[in-house]
Formats: C-alpha cells, sequence, structure tokens
C-alpha cells in the first residue's frame, strides 16, 4: 500500500490542532507540520497529540503556497493529504477516508486516470452563517511529486508544472467540515489579510502581463520583418538585384533601431549585425 503524508501549516493553533490530528494522524505514514510564527504552545501541542509528527518552521511570508509547499518539501509519503488545524472528519469519513489510502494506485500506476487529484466536500460550520455557506470540493488528495504544487497566495491550488502529467480532479465523498471564526470580527480581519493578499498578487501577475504585452508587441513588430528578410535572402541567392539588397539593409536597420528608420547616408555607411 503506498505510504501517505498528512502536511499542516499552523500559527497558533495549540486549541484547535490536537482533535485535527486525531482525525487523521493514525490513518497515516508520516506527519509534517509547518509552523509559521506560533507565540502559542502549538508545537508541543502537535508533539503531545502525535510523537511522531516532524515539526518545521517557515517565516510567514504572505503566502499560503509558499508554506504548503515548504510541507511538501519535507514530507515522505508517496501521496499527500492535508487539512487545517480548524478543519474536521468525523467517523464515517475515517472509514472512507482509510479504505481510500488503502486503494490508491502505486506510484507507477496510473490509477483512476493519469495523476488524480482527490477532492472532497467542503462544509463550512459557522455559528454565525450556519448553513449559507455553499459545499465546495476541496483539492485534497494528490501524488507527491516535485511538478505538482500549490499556486496562489490566497485561495491556493494545487497545479502541475508538467503539462504531460495529466493531473485531473477526482470527486470523492468524504466531507472534511471547517470550523471557521465563531467570532464575526475574526472573519472581518481574515477578509482584510485576504484582500491585502490578492492585491499583492494582482501586482504580481499585471506585472507579468505587462511584460507579456511587451514582448508580444515586439513579436508582432518584428516578425514580418524577419519574414520578409527570409524572402529576400532566398531570392538574392537566386540572383536577385541591388534594390532588394539595399530593402535588407533597410530591414536590418530597422531591427537594430525600432525607434525609427534612418536616412540614405546612415545606411550606406552602417554595418548591422544580427544574430
Amino acid at each position: 500500500m503506498p505510504s501517505v503524508s498528512l502536511t499542516m501549516i499552523v500559527r497558533d493553533e495549540e486549541t484547535a490542532l490536537p482533535d485535527a490530528l486525531r482525525c487523521v494522524a493514525d490513518l497515516v505514514d508520516d506527519v509534517v507540520v509547518v509552523d509559521t510564527g506560533s507565540t502559542d504552545r502549538t508545537r508541543e501541542a502537535a508533539a503531545a497529540v502525535c510523537p511522531g509528527a516532524r515539526i518545521f518552521d517557515f517565516p510567514w511570508c504572505d503566502d499560503f503556497s509558499a508554506a504548503r509547499n515548504e510541507a511538501l518539501r519535507h514530507a515522505r509519503g508517496e501521496w499527500i493529504f492535508w487539512i487545517d488545524a480548524d478543519d474536521r472528519i468525523d467517523e464515517a469519513g475515517r472509514a472512507k477516508l482509510r479504505d481510500l489510502f488503502a486503494r490508491l494506485p502505486a506510484a507507477d500506476s496510473p490509477g483512476d486516470g493519469p495523476n488524480p487529484i482527490f477532492t472532497m466536500p467542503y462544509v463550512s460550520h459557522t455559528p454565525w452563517c450556519e448553513g449559507l455557506a455553499p459545499v465546495v470540493p476541496y483539492q485534497r488528495l494528490f501524488r507527491n511529486r516535485p511538478d505538482i504544487r500549490w499556486v496562489g497566495r490566497v485561495f491556493e491550488t494545487v497545479q502541475s508544472t508538467n503539462p504531460h502529467l495529466g493531473a485531473t480532479n477526482v470527486p470523492i465523498d468524504i466531507p472534511v467540515t471547517h470550523f471557521g471564526y465563531a467570532d464575526l470580527r475574526q472573519f472581518v480581519h481574515k477578509l482584510q489579510r485576504n484582500r491585502r493578499l490578492f492585491l499583492l498578487e494582482q501586482a504580481e501577475l499585471s506585472a507579468r502581463l505587462e511584460g507579456v504585452a511587451f514582448r508580444l508587441r515586439q513579436t508582432d513588430e518584428t516578425l514580418p520583418i524577419y519574414e520578409r528578410l527570409v524572402q529576400i535572402e532566398t531570392q538574392l541567392g537566386a540572383g536577385g538585384d541591388a534594390q532588394l539588397a539595399h530593402e535588407q539593409r533597410q530591414l536590418l536597420w530597422r531591427l537594430a533601431h525600432p525607434q525609427g528608420a534612418p536616412g540614405a547616408a546612415e545606411l550606406s555607411t552602417t554595418t548591422v549585425i544580427v544574430g
């Protein structure tokens, strides 16, 4: 049976963490807890409930994916399962989870698709909005591979960096109940934090898109020139005239000086090397 690592990221969760670990720790082969800056006894709580847990420090850097990927870096199992400190799985769910772990395909087996990412219903249990939050699928279980990683500063998702991997979401009916903030003020604080992280990510994506847009404009401007140069080279090889050679020099100048074309005198005295 393939081995499974439980990975968790926590901070100041000494109260909630023990029950979360009791839900899953006895079902897995490896427990990795990444602490992003606790000031309480979170580490001691984890060690008390799960003596075999390996606990690592990782400074919080406004990026949930970075913290989760740090946990992946330490995981030893062939598969990764994750929950947060305020998540719970009931006994019926534990039985299903144990059975799922026992049926997981081996590392070199395609199993349920080329590389299944098992999703499970996420059920929010928060006193002030009980029954209002929708049940949504969360990616919970996936292969431990270097080309499968978390992406996104917040509301992170599991993605493959390998386009040939064939990672696919596979729904499994094992509900995970999330016990959110009982205090509405804490929830507002969480939303304020999320907004700040979304703005950071938006700025990063905008910069990336600006770079892509620039390179696209540059390609649109130069591609027709290079295509024409190929035609000229072919024609010159077949015995083209001086007019073609002159056009060739003009095009090469445009590639080297994209801001504007020079006069005839400049063309006659300038040698351009492009390559």
